[in-house]
């Protein structure tokens, strides 16, 4: 199973277009002894490669989805100029979080969503509100959830709220405060057929393989590999 999902991003004030697509593929990499699943993220300004991303994600069996690491290398006029943003769970004191929790409510704590004190990557979320309707950009969501995100080391990037639908994932981000505003609304999903998946899975597998070469962080892991 896998699923694209693309979204049209806006960065203000100068309102550069952004698009990005993601898609999780079928392919499996361990980390930290967890066998997670390849989502593949590219971010496009305006029609030109900026990032293109590899993260990882795994349920356990309570339900709850927990972030393992993330491979984000930039690009700049097409080239590759580097991913020193990279963190993988278990590897240098990083330690992974909470992508989705299993039963998200109104009142709950907030959650670490993943630690990595070498790239100061220390993200929280709190859920903010619940079972909420929204007028999404080709259909109408209903028990939307909306989750407050921040980075206490990062107070000046100010927050994000976002919010999830059920059976379609993040459809709309708004941002709260901060000196790099971003704002995201999803725009279209797809199911994959065998020929999209299968050249997504070959991309992925190039990325994950450049990843172990040009980092030493991800070059700790071992390689992706199709599911079963």
């Amino acid at each position: 199973m896998s699923a694209g999902a693309a979204g049209n991003k806006k960065r203000l004030p100068s309102c550069e277009a952004h698009g990005i697509v993601s898609i999780v593929t079928d392919l499996i990499k361990v980390i930290d002894g967890v066998k997670t699943r390849v989502v593949w993220e590219r971010d496009f300004g305006n029609g030109v490669l900026e990032e293109s991303e590899l993260f990882f994600v795994a349920q356990d069996n309570a339900g709850t989805v927990w972030l393992l690491g993330e491979y984000p290398a930039t690009y700049e006029s097409g080239q590759f100029a580097g991913a020193p943003d990279t963190w993988i769970s278990g590897v240098d004191g990083a330690r992974r979080g909470i992508f989705m929790p299993a039963d998200p409510r109104l009142g709950d704590p907030s959650y670490g969503q993943g630690l990595a004190p070498s790239v100061e990557f220390d993200d929280h979320a709190q859920v903010s509100e619940v079972g909420q309707t929204l007028v999404g950009t080709f259909e109408i969501h209903h028990g939307v959830l909306v989750v407050d995100e921040w980075s206490p080391r990062a107070p000046e990037d100010g927050r994000q709220r976002k919010y999830y639908a059920s059976g379609v994932g993040t459809v709309f981000v708004v941002p709260q405060g901060g000196s790099q505003q971003e704002a995201l609304s999803l725009m279209n999903v797809a199911h994959l057929n065998e020929a999209d998946l299968a050249n997504a899975r070959q991309e992925a597998l190039k990325l994950d393989t450049d990843a172990r070469r040009v980092s030493k962080v991800y070059a700790q892991t071992p390689p992706a590999v199709p599911r079963d």
